[in-house]
């Protein structure tokens, strides 16, 4: 398999403690957006598992040939990884890969579950046409979007620079299946917003904390980072609400 950038390719940090956490990457993202919270992690003891999503990382063809049934086999692969060699497994998911991990947190038993600017509602207001525009057009590049960060989470960007508008309607459909999912999820349960997320609502996240069924949760509240906000200057504000909320159990 060729990668967009060997930090594309997906990671396995072998831990101390006898935990285990999976970290998943969002909608045309790889798992290098998550290397440096899988770092700090891995740095308190735990094994941290970061799946490559099928269709990504490679090119917007293998992209278009996967759904959210794909995307979900993908990270329930890395939770099987995980769980067959530790005693707990906790789930961090980033945007798209929110909805991952809330879906797997209604089926499985998990440890906790952190959503990252995951969506239920999108800026976008356009996105229903993307059920008609499939027909016609392949592939749409981002406009507009968040600037590249800058110092050592630059080398982390690495991403599709577009999205095929098929994958985008799969998109669609699994933010549909996760919100009617989340009265089954009763796990421990972190949110985080950005405030500014120029891609996802931030009613999202309310109504994740609303129609969630955790006897736990806590919603926690980003004031500059972009959508992107593991790349930007409050990623040390989400690295310790991470552990906080797993050494919580």
């Amino acid at each position: 398999m060729t990668y967009l950038d060997p930090l594309a390719a997906p990671f396995h940090l072998e831990g101390t403690n006898g935990e285990g956490v999976l970290v998943v990457h969002g909608f045309g993202g790889t798992p290098a957006h998550l290397r440096m919270v899988a770092e700090y992690l891995n740095a308190e003891g735990y094994t941290v598992n970061g799946p490559l999503l099928a269709g990504h990382g490679t090119s917007l063809e293998d992209m278009e040939t996967t759904g959210r049934r794909d995307w979900l086999a993908s990270a329930r692969r890395g939770f099987g990884q995980l769980s067959g060699d530790s005693d707990r497994v906790h789930l961090l998911g980033f945007s798209m890969g929110g909805l991952l991990g809330l879906s797997l947190a209604a089926q499985l038993a998990v440890a906790s579950l952190t959503t990252l600017n995951t969506p239920i509602k999108l800026h976008d207001r356009r996105q229903p046409l993307a059920r008609v525009l499939k027909y016609v057009q392949r592939f749409r590049m981002w406009e507009g979007g968040e600037p590249k960060p800058q110092g050592e989470a630059a080398r982390y960007w690495v991403q599709y620079e577009g999205f095929s508008v098929k994958a985008a309607v799969q998109l669609l459909d699994l933010i549909r299946e996760t919100k009617a999912q989340l009265p089954q999820v009763t796990c421990p349960l972190l949110v985080v917003q950005s405030r500014v997320d120029e891609s996802v609502r931030s009613v999202s996240a309310e109504i994740i904390m609303q129609r969630t069924s955790s006897f736990h949760k806590e919603l926690v509240w980003l004031e500059r980072s972009r959508h992107n906000s593991l790349l930007y200057d409050e990623r040390n504000v989400i690295h310790d609400k991470v552990l906080e909320h797993i050494r919580r159990l």
